[in-house]
């Protein structure tokens, strides 16, 4: 095989071009379409992306409040949710100027790049080049990492960084020292935990039993314990931003929960078939992941330690995740998971990683071409399941409704119209078209618990006091605040579209003094109509946050720049 034959950059290189290959090949339907998949979580990350892209072409810059986003309404999210990250994406939104070519590229991206993690994890197992290939392969063609591309969940990304966290703790295991690259796992983290909380949560999880394991079998305890913490520190440093924007968020404000949902409704199921979500996984993975399990047991006493502790995780994960788990009953006893966690098969990601990368081990009784070709029909299978869900949203691009389901399109406009729109050059357009109300991080009075999630319904007290009425309102932005003025009527009181957080400065645009204002049930402001018709909104970033910012950024240019000399050098 010719990557028997080669080595170094011109390995990887050939590694980079058969996923990027496949990858074209999955996306395929949607670049000869020119689509869009405007999928379920779309527009609330397009507007995260939107106001970051719009941060960085103006000039005009705050860290909390969305300053041309979500109606313009001063709301706070990327602060909380994968800061570093939005700036990224929102920096590519900028550079190629459409959505539909941001979504070609970054979905691209997202699939090239978990599916080399998948195959460095492979390697380090000691997999052959094929069998490490076609793993990265199939990891590549789930939903769980095309999620991005196919609904618009965040998930997807953080599945893409994922595999690079694991790396690191596989590689305690691999290691004869139980040894570890301090600057590899912090950096990884850092960079994770910039991307989706969740989804770093997850990777410490899996990196336990890791670290537990290796602690106790190496010599060298008090090295190791110093080098972990030093790891700790950089993924600190790198995502200091994160946790100290979140504190000083939480401290003084009571946030709207994200929605809670029925978590064994949510859980993963298997089914004889080819798999259409996150929940069913379809006949590949349930037969690779019970293939695996039965393995296991029938032959743990021939299995070594590391593949033992990686298909044991893997399988724990795989019941976790699954509607074989108790979820009914967990979700009585805490009740916050079903906020937190919302879909136990988010945890899917675990055993799709670990029970892939285990399994040439696990098959060793089988002739290596037998292993070859079950792994395989298994990817032809999965990537051709892969390009027809991408399929099946370009039937949805094509047809009158536009959007991919469950999204309804506006009715006040065609399908030809809406379609223009997306592929426009205006941006923010499709923004002020296709408007939801997802209610997350909204700032309440009082908390809200999950039994009184519903009977509140903040889906549409949003369009209320929010979606509805924002026409009536003239804002743009100035000196990284919002000026918002309106016409005077009738009314006594009158409510703006704009959120007001405890740290929110509002100021009569006219006098320019700090104004009091009453807030409704879900933070939006209400004024005395007769004494004021324009008010200047800011946020004041306070030196810790700038501070913050500026170290993470620094350590990040500090431990990527190593990084990249090191690897240089390793190739000279």
């Amino acid at each position: 095989m010719y990557l028997n034959k080669v080595t170094g950059w011109k390995k990887s290189i050939s590694i980079w071009m058969i996923f990027a290959i496949l990858s074209v090949i999955i996306q395929s339907p949607q670049i000869f379409s020119k689509g869009y998949v405007l999928g379920v979580d779309s527009i609330f990350h397009m507007n995260r992306i939107y106001e970051t892209m719009m941060q960085l072409k103006t000039g005009e810059f705050n860290y909390f409040i969305s300053l041309f986003s979500y109606q313009q309404s001063a709301r706070i999210v990327n602060a909380f949710y994968g800061p570093g990250m939005s700036y990224i994406l929102g920096a590519l939104l900028l550079l190629l100027g459409s959505w539909v070519k941001f979504q070609l590229v970054t979905s691209f991206l997202v699939n090239i790049i978990g599916a080399y993690g998948v195959y460095r994890i492979a390697k380090k197992l000691s997999m052959r080049d094929s069998l490490a290939i076609l793993s990265g392969a199939i990891y590549m063609s789930t939903y769980f990492v095309a999620s991005w591309n196919i609904a618009g969940s965040f998930t997807g990304i953080g599945n893409m960084l994922i595999p690079y966290v694991m790396y690191y703790g596989i590689g305690m295991l691999v290691d004869k020292k139980h040894n570890f690259s301090v600057l590899g796992l912090g950096l990884s983290m850092g960079v994770l935990l910039q991307t989706h909380v969740f989804s770093s949560l997850l990777a410490t999880l899996v990196l336990l039993p890791c670290v537990i394991y290796a602690f106790i079998k190496t010599t060298l305890k008090k090295e190791f314990l110093f080098k972990m913490l030093f790891s700790i520190g950089i993924a600190i440093l790198l995502s200091l931003n994160v946790w100290l924007g979140m504190f000083y968020l939480l401290k003084d404000n009571q946030l709207l929960q994200t929605v809670p949902l029925d978590l064994l409704k949510n859980a993963v199921y298997f089914l004889p078939e080819k798999g259409n979500g996150q929940a069913n996984i379809g006949i590949v993975l349930s037969s690779l992941f019970f293939f695996q399990v039965i393995n296991l047991i029938i032959n743990w006493k021939n299995i070594n330690n590391t593949i033992k502790i990686l298909m044991t995780t893997g399988s724990i994960f795989l019941l976790v995740s699954s509607r074989f788990f108790p979820w009914s009953i967990f979700s009585k006893l805490f009740p916050a998971l079903e906020s937190f966690l919302q879909f136990p098969s988010r945890l899917i990601i675990v055993p799709t990683i670990l029970l892939l990368v285990t399994f040439e081990y696990t098959c060793k009784y089988l002739k290596k071409e037998m292993v070859l070709v079950v792994l395989g029909i298994a990817t032809f299978f999965s990537i051709s399941i892969a390009q027809d869900r991408v399929m099946s949203r370009m039937t949805e691009w094509n047809s009158e409704n536009v959007l991919a389901s469950p999204n309804k399109k506006p009715s006040n406009i065609s399908a030809k119209e809406l379609r223009n729109i997306i592929r426009s050059s205006d941006l923010g357009k499709i923004l002020d078209v296709v408007r939801k109300g997802t209610s997350d991080y909204l700032p309440l009075k009082e908390p809200l618990s999950n039994q009184d999630f519903e009977l509140f319904d903040p889906y549409s007290k949003y369009w209320e006091y929010v979606i509805n009425p924002n026409p009536n309102f003239e804002k743009k932005v100035s000196d990284g605040d919002i000026i918002v003025s309106w016409e005077s009527g009738d009314e006594e009181i009158i409510n703006v579209p704009i959120f007001k957080y405890e740290d929110t400065v509002i100021k009569d645009l006219s006098s320019g003094k700090n104004i009091s204002v009453r807030t409704t049930d879900i933070g939006t402001i209400q004024l005395n109509a007769n004494e004021v018709s324009a008010i200047r909104i800011s946020y004041p970033i306070p030196l810790t946050i700038k501070i913050s910012i500026f170290i993470s950024g620094i350590t990040f240019i500090i431990c990527l720049s190593y990084t990249i000399i090191n690897q240089v050098k390793k190739n000279i």
